[in-house]
């Protein structure tokens, strides 16, 4: 049973992160160049326009597939392979 706080806290910290990403799609505070491949883009978000040495900063990944396209996390299965960043 020490395994349900941890999946709490993972799934509390996605649900935050995804929030973070998601606020009515608002430009972010700092976003690097879109990089495109086939039916994806993705770029890296940071809530800040400049961080500096020693402090802390949180970085989203923004992944935006195709219609019809999605990824997958760790166990994909015969239908696929898992996210590589």
């Amino acid at each position: 049973m020490k395994r349900l706080p941890r999946l709490l806290a993972i799934s509390l910290n996605l649900l935050a992160l995804l929030a973070f990403v998601n606020v009515g799609h608002a430009a972010p505070a700092g976003e690097s160049e879109v990089v495109h491949k086939p039916h994806i883009e993705a770029s890296l978000v940071s809530e800040f326009s400049r961080i500096a040495p020693g402090q802390p900063f949180w970085v989203a990944l923004r992944l935006v597939p195709d219609a019809g396209w999605h990824t997958y996390w760790r166990n994909p299965g015969d239908s696929g392979l898992p996210t590589k960043i």
